[in-house]
């Protein structure tokens, strides 16, 4: 008798990460590298999963990879497809260091994994493995922060000359689609997590970016591919600057709001006035930024704290996130409140 088919998110967390585990190792046999002579470590099992894959090759050498496992209920094939040709374009254009996918050993940039009693697919795509150090923002300096900003510029600087002939599949997050409210409403445990004031403040947040996005359209190469998620986890310091990694989440929006997650991972900060100012100081050094935009950066920095909440209402199958929500949303609430007052 032919088991009952599950889908993904109906599995729970260790259920989930032994999928994950599983498909890794199928997934790595479509790829040129020696199955017999490589280790598989997670590195991130919070969103999609993340393992690390290192080959002992025949002459000593140890080749390093980046395993990237995606979650059912989050990016389509296109969009996965999309952020990779854009990825191959910035080391093709630029000299910034982003990660490089490795296509498969019939040329194709991510593989399909399907599992047995699972209904979905588990799509994974295998990364060149990037070196180099990770500052918490608590270790950063203006020095750092300013590299930090320079990455970003040279990133919509590519960005603002790619996007308007590539017609890549990526979320948008403008006026219409920032905020998916929908996860706020259909949420199991949205009726414990926010309370009405919390509600209203989303409002109100969402009212004054809207505000903000208006007056961004009124200008021109203010809307692009973006990163969306530069916070320090996600960026790195090597011997001539910064790069940064882990694009899945990169999206149509404005270059703008693409410095929000970084100025928010700054703000909590003694030093965050001098971080702040090298951070869009490093940006001008390659990028133009009109001097009124920041006055919009409190906003939009209120506008990622409130998206952070919604992406945690739809991520509560994660122990730790659970146990912890209560005082996350506390957090960025109290964050949101002084950001528009």
């Amino acid at each position: 008798m032919i088991g009952k088919m599950q889908s993904f998110i109906s599995l729970d967390y260790e259920q989930q990460i032994a999928s994950y585990k599983q498909a890794a190792t199928i997934a790595l046999k479509a790829y040129d590298v020696a199955l017999e002579a490589i280790s598989i470590e997670p590195i991130s099992l919070v969103n999609n999963a993340t393992f690390k894959v290192l080959e002992a090759t025949a002459d000593g050498v140890t080749r390093q990879f980046a395993l990237r496992i995606h979650r059912p209920d989050g990016e389509k094939i296109e969009a996965i497809r999309s952020e990779l040709l854009w990825l191959q374009a910035i080391r093709r254009n630029t000299t910034l260091k982003t990660p490089h996918p490795v296509p498969t050993i019939s040329g194709e940039p991510l593989v399909s994994v399907s599992l047995t009693g699972l209904k979905d697919v588990l799509n994974c795509v295998l990364f060149e493995w990037l070196e180099g150090d990770y500052l918490r923002t608590s270790e950063q300096t203006p020095e750092s922060s300013y590299q930090v900003g320079q990455f970003a510029g040279a990133l919509h600087q590519q960005s603002s000359q790619f996007s308007s002939t590539s017609g890549l599949v990526r979320r948008r997050l403008d006026g219409n689609s920032i905020f998916d409210r929908s996860i706020l409403t259909v949420s199991v445990d949205r009726s414990s997590l926010f309370t009405q004031e919390h509600i209203q403040i989303f409002q109100q947040v969402e009212e004054r970016t809207q505000t903000v996005f208006g007056k961004l359209d009124q200008d021109h190469q203010t809307f692009g591919l973006i990163h969306s998620d530069l916070i320090w986890k996600n960026y790195f310091f090597h011997e001539t600057g910064v790069g940064a990694l882990d694009f899945d989440s990169c999206s149509w929006g404005y270059f703008l709001y693409d410095l929000a997650p970084t100025l928010l991972g700054y703000r909590d900060e003694s030093g965050y006035p001098d971080l702040r100012k090298a951070c869009l100081s490093g940006y001008r050094s390659v990028r133009h930024l009109p001097a009124q935009h920041e006055q919009y950066l409190d906003t939009l920095i209120a506008a990622r704290h409130l998206i952070s909440c919604v992406w945690l209402a739809g991520h509560l199958d994660n122990p730790d996130l659970r146990q912890n929500a209560s005082s996350i949303i506390a957090y960025r609430i109290s964050e949101m409140c002084d950001l528009i007052e």
